[in-house]
């Protein structure tokens, strides 16, 4: 039996408006992008361009995942007919551009370097671009979410005889058939030095203690994985429609009536 303390999916919900959290790295990057123009006049040139430029880089996409966090609530997940049932592909759009903002933030110092090159005024630039392409070259090495290591299936899978749920970084889906009953029971937040995240604690008939699964990526609000979930345990006259087009709409439907959980 795990020992982890589990949040409930309504709770995690309510505190990770994903899309306000954006909104608020773009309103401190933006405020940064004021203070390197006000520096302009007590720092080097080289300085100034900088972290004027990089901070309101970050401001642009801060705001941009902000909005599609918006969009995407608003349309619902991409939901497909794959793989024998119904599959809901991850978001990977923060995951790619969080990468390439740390791409830019590791070319720093030699920005700083061709910036000094051109323009000679102070050493500091320099000095600060190297610090902070470390930065980036740490954040690089310590994230595991690589593009590269992401698989290209679906994140849920409904099928008429099992549910699938596939972490990013997995290489296979864990799959439970619908006859062991799973069932969410909660959310465990793990946090590491450099990010954290949300483990998904599903149970199962036979099965000992809780599946802990990665839900980086998922494009569901964990409320309405919880009620698709709870609704095919209750009703299994409904799971053979998911191996047909009007599954999509039946999930749809689900997710919708009766707004939040």
């Amino acid at each position: 039996m795990t020992t982890a303390r589990l949040i409930d999916t309504s709770e995690v919900d309510e505190n990770q408006s994903r899309a306000s959290n954006w909104i608020k790295v773009a309103c401190v990057l933006a405020a940064s992008t004021v203070i390197g123009v006000f520096l302009s006049r007590y720092v080097s040139m080289s300085i100034t361009m900088l972290l004027t430029f990089y901070s309101l880089l970050g401001t642009l996409l801060a705001t941009g995942l902000g909005l599609h966090r918006l969009w995407l609530d608003h349309r619902g997940p991409t939901v497909h007919i794959d793989e024998g049932g119904v599959a809901v592909y991850p978001t990977l759009t923060a995951i790619r551009v969080s990468y390439v903002f740390m791409i830019a933030v590791a070319t720093w110092g030699p920005a700083a370097i061709v910036f000094y090159v051109l323009r000679p005024d102070s050493v500091g630039g320099i000095v600060l671009g190297i610090s902070f392409s470390f930065l980036g070259y740490v954040l690089l090495r310590r994230t595991p979410y690589r593009p590269s290591n992401i698989h290209h299936s679906p994140i849920i899978t409904l099928t008429p005889t099992h549910l699938g749920i596939h972490p990013l970084l997995s290489d296979v889906a864990t799959t439970i058939p619908w006859d062991k009953q799973p069932r969410i029971e909660g959310i465990e937040q793990v946090k590491t030095t450099y990010d954290s995240y949300n483990l998904l604690h599903v149970s199962a008939r036979d099965i000992k203690g809780t599946l802990r699964l990665d839900t980086m990526g998922l494009p569901l609000r964990f409320w309405q994985l919880k009620r698709i979930i709870n609704h095919f345990n209750t009703h299994p006259e409904d799971r053979a429609i998911l191996g047909t087009p009007g599954g999509i709409d039946l999930v749809a439907e689900i997710i919708t009536a009766g707004g939040s959980a």
